[in-house]
């Protein structure tokens, strides 16, 4: 497929015979006035295209399918999270060379229905991805508003209330997290029981707010992959995931949001499916989950996964409590 068939393939698409959040940016690429936002997805689905034959078209027709409801915030969210799903699988794709790795779409076991975006093999590596992005506007509402903030659950209900008094607060964002960490678990389950040496990798696109993640999943009080961890077991131990390996977290959802509103893209990327420079900021932090497989150096650089340092800066450190100016 080259970008003149796929451009039919959206042209025929419900993109254009329903309401859709993105009509516009197509809309403007297909009359032949290139939009960035919709040249970017269509170079990057076929990049993908050519590690999995059918991946552009089942993308574009899962983009056109949120459609109908004009003005919906949420379906604005969900087609956030398709983009966010495709700014990192196009990277992984684009990663490997000829012959250096094998691509699966939506691979499957018998063990289980359910399937990461892809799997990817090397020479000596099967890993499997898994991208998650959290619906995030009414958090921006919340936290744009309110003076204070709690990061992580550090504390219990009685000393939460005597720090926020009668001011209004926002709470921490470490459901979303944790529902990330049970699906991918889930969907990585069926190759980490066949393969010993399976690699789990989720990843989770979030905005420049980047603690909230970390502080959920690390924070030493509370922290998903803490023993301290608030989400517990029947018997009353913190719940593991033994089949994720470790955790990417990015700050792209901001880049997403300014593109298909036209503004200005921020930290230097070409565009708004750029991974970004290797090495430079904004670092993809990198999380090794102590119950889960260590991740190869190699597998680490293809993310460029950074474990957690000062030097990062303070929003890569988990928090507990902040107020706002």
């Amino acid at each position: 497929m080259d970008e003149k068939e796929l451009l039919r393939v959206i042209a025929s698409s419900k993109i254009f015979k329903n309401w859709h959040w993105l009509s516009y940016h197509f809309g403007s690429q297909i009359n032949g006035r290139p939009h960035p936002l919709a040249q970017a997805v269509i170079s990057a689905c076929l990049i993908c295209e050519a590690k999995m034959p059918g991946y552009a078209p089942q993308f574009i027709e899962r983009l056109a399918g949120v459609s109908g409801r004009e003005k919906h915030m949420p379906d604005w969210e969900q087609l956030l999270q398709q983009l966010a799903e495709l700014h990192v699988i196009s990277w992984v794709a684009s990663w490997y060379g000829e012959g250096l790795a094998t691509f699966e779409l939506e691979p499957t076991t018998q063990q289980s229905k359910k399937n990461p975006e892809i799997l990817f093999s090397t020479a000596t590596q099967n890993v499997g991805v898994e991208v998650k992005a959290p619906a995030i506007f009414k958090h921006w509402e919340s936290r744009s508003g309110n003076p204070i903030q709690f990061a992580s659950r550090f504390a219990p209900k009685e000393v939460i209330e005597k720090l926020v008094g009668d001011q209004s607060s926002t709470l921490p964002r470490d459901n979303p997290v944790k529902d990330f960490l049970i699906s991918a678990n889930e969907k990585f389950s069926g190759f980490a029981s066949r393969d010993p040496g399976f690699i789990g990798i989720l990843v989770i696109c979030w905005d420049d707010h980047i603690y909230e993640p970390i502080s959920s999943l690390i924070q030493p009080d509370c922290g998903l992959l803490t023993e301290n961890s608030f989400f517990r077991d029947q018997d009353g131990r913190p719940h593991r995931f033994d089949n994720i390996s470790g955790i990417i977290l990015i700050r792209h959802l901001y880049q997403l949001v300014r593109a298909c509103r036209d503004e200005p893209l921020m930290d230097g990327i070409s565009h708004p499916l750029d991974y970004g420079k290797q090495g430079q900021f904004p670092w993809k932090a990198f999380i090794q989950n102590p119950h889960g497989r260590p991740v190869p150096k190699e597998v680490l650089e293809c993310f460029d996964g950074r474990e957690i340092c000062d030097e990062m800066g303070a929003e890569y450190r988990p928090q507990e409590f902040i107020m706002w100016l």
